[in-house]
Order: structure tokens, then C-alpha cells, then sequence
């Protein structure tokens, strides 16, 4: 396990700054998710620490370590890349073995070890099949295994499960976890999907153009994300509040006492986070789905959509109270 820190990291592709200035610190032995949306940099950041590319300006550091210009083969990195990228002209096994056998192990040794992770990724009887021949999620797994075969001191995951059924993404997010509990490395994944990055993140860190915005332990980022972009992002609804003096703010029907200097506050909170009160918020509701867990609705209130989860089916007009409302 090491720590990664990059220090003032920038990228440019032609007139495209893709990165500018990151900083950003992965405790060893943590999850960190960094989420945001397509387009944001991600990517190319998590190829620059696995030495893909260089960036033009900045450093990366393992444990202190500037390892800024080593190429991959000499950062100890696994990678678990969108596409997968297996080879099809070989077997599971083999696929799983390679990393091995390019590092100068014996290919017996090299099998021994493919195999305990095939154990271990509950993939046992597909030993002798091509990757054309397996389900997404066993492809998946064949790629997880063959980035873990060398026992890597970082993993990288580069949405690599963004193509896989809502069920089928969860279950092997666990199974992330549980190898992680398990063989104790670093990780690092990036996601535009802020559902897995909770699902499965130590820590968070939300990208917008190339920069890091917030970041830090994945519940304190949730509960205080300190823009209007990172609780967006988040899932949360943000409904800006009216000015009437300097304690009081109004918004739709009802006036809160806030101690604020600040002409423009907003109020943020997430759809789960709410309550029926008959002297809450009123808003007309546009639009009703149905989950397990209750009523999803789209609110108009003052002209503003808000998403809602709403226990039992509700009427065409809704009173509500945010339960653990946060200011930005």
C-alpha cells in the first residue's frame, strides 16, 4: 500500500487544459472515488498516475516518492480499464497470468498465483475459455484479476463498470470491496455516477473543468459539499433563498432566521431527507414514480423542480420540511 499525492498537476491537449493545478492526497490503503462529470479531466488524471501520460507541470508522488517520469512498469500500478482490454486470443488463465509471466515469473509459479485469484474471483471452471465466450460481469472479473495478479501497491479503475446492468454493477462494486478488506491495497476509481462512487468510496473527490473542488471522507463531502456544483452532483436539490434582512431569508412560503452577511444563500438538501408539515414548503407535484422505497416525485415549488421521496402516495399538492437541510 503507498500513498499518492499529486502535487499541482496540469495536462494540455492542444488548446485543451485538461488538468489544471490538481492537488489531491490518497491515504495508502484507502478508496477514493473521483467523481465528476464526462469530460471533467478524470481520466487523464488517473492516467498520469499510472504513467500513461505525463503531465506537463506538477508532480506525482508515492509515499514521498516522485515518481513523475517512471514509466508504468516501474510504479507497482494495476489498472482495470472502461474497455477491459483482454487479450482474445487467450484464455482466462492466461489473461489472468501475463502481467506475471511479462515480469519474469516462471509460468508455473505465474499459473499458481492466476489461479488462487480465479479462486478467489469465484471463477473456477472458466479457466479454459476466451473472453468472447464469457458474460460482461465474468469479463469483469477476469480484468480485476489479471490487474491484482502482480499485487499491486495502487489499483486503478477507470469506469470499468459503467457498461453492466444496475444489479450486476453492484455486486461487483462489493466484490472490490471485499478484495480490498482482503489483499490491502490502494484504490482509486473514477465514475461520473454519484451512486456507485457512494456505494463503494473511503473518500471523495468531485471534479468540475479540470480542477478538484471538494474533497475528503466520503460522508463529511455528502453532508457538506460546499458549492452549488458538488451538491448538485451529490443528488441534492438546491433552492435559493430570498434576502429580507440580514437574519431573515425567505423562500417560497416560509421565512427562516439565518445569521448570514451573505445576499445569496442556498439551501440544499437531499430527496430522501424530507418530512411531511403542514407548515412546510408547498409545492404542485409535476410527476410520480414508484420505488421500494416509497414515492419518487418531481415538486415545482416557486417555479423550481425538486426530486422528493415521499413514503405514502401522495396528493397533486405536497407540504414538506427538509430534515437535514445544509447552506452553501
Amino acid at each position: 500500500m503507498v500513498e499518492v499525492r499529486l502535487r499541482g498537476v496540469s495536462k494540455r491537449f492542444g488548446t485543451t487544459l485538461a488538468l489544471k493545478e490538481v492537488d489531491l492526497t490518497v491515504p495508502d490503503g484507502s478508496i477514493t472515488v473521483v467523481v465528476g462529470p464526462s469530460g471533467c479531466g478524470k481520466t487523464t488524471m488517473l492516467r498520469i498516475i499510472a504513467g500513461l501520460e505525463i503531465p506537463d507541470s506538477g508532480k506525482v508522488l508515492f509515499d514521498g516518492r516522485d515518481v513523475t517520469g517512471l514509466p508504468p512498469r516501474d510504479r507497482n500500478v494495476g489498472m482495470v480499464f472502461q474497455d477491459l482490454a483482454l487479450f482474445p486470443h487467450l484464455t482466462v488463465l492466461d489473461n489472468v497470468a501475463f502481467g506475471l509471466i511479462a515480469r519474469g515469473y516462471e509460468e508455473d509459479e505465474a499459473k499458481r498465483v492466476a489461479i488462487s485469484l480465479i479462486r478467489l474471483l469465484k471463477l473456477e471452471g472458466l479457466e479454459r475459455r476466451y473472453p468472447h465466450q464469457l458474460s460482461g460481469g465474468q469479463r469483469q472479473r477476469v480484468a480485476l484479476a489479471r490487474a491484482l495478479a502482480p499485487n499491486p501497491s495502487v489499483l486503478l479503475l477507470d469506469e470499468p463498470f459503467g457498461a453492466l446492468d444496475a444489479r450486476l454493477r453492484e455486486r461487483l462494486l462489493w466484490e472490490v470491496r471485499r478484495l480490498h478488506s482482503e489483499r490491502k491495497f490502494t484504490a482509486i476509481h473514477v465514475t461520473h455516477d454519484q451512486a456507485e462512487a457512494l456505494a463503494i468510496a473511503d473518500r471523495l473527490a468531485i471534479m468540475k473543468d479540470g480542477r478538484i473542488i471538494r474533497e475528503g471522507p466520503s460522508e463529511e463531502v455528502v453532508r457538506d459539499p460546499r458549492s452549488e456544483f458538488a451538491a448538485r452532483f451529490l443528488g441534492a436539490n438546491v433552492l435559493r433563498l430570498e434576502k429580507v434582512d440580514n437574519s431573515k431569508y425567505r423562500i417560497g412560503n416560509q421565512v427562516l432566521n439565518l445569521q448570514s452577511e451573505e445576499e445569496e444563500v442556498l439551501l440544499a438538501f437531499y430527496p430522501e431527507e424530507v418530512e411531511p408539515s403542514d407548515e412546510g414548503l408547498e409545492g404542485e407535484v409535476k410527476a410520480i414514480s414508484f420505488s421500494r422505497l416509497g414515492y419518487r416525485l418531481i415538486v415545482d415549488v416557486e417555479g423550481v423542480e425538486v426530486e422528493l421521496l415521499w413514503k405514502g402516495r401522495p396528493s397533486q399538492k405536497v407540504r414538506f420540511r427538509p430534515t437535514n437541510p445544509m447552506l452553501i
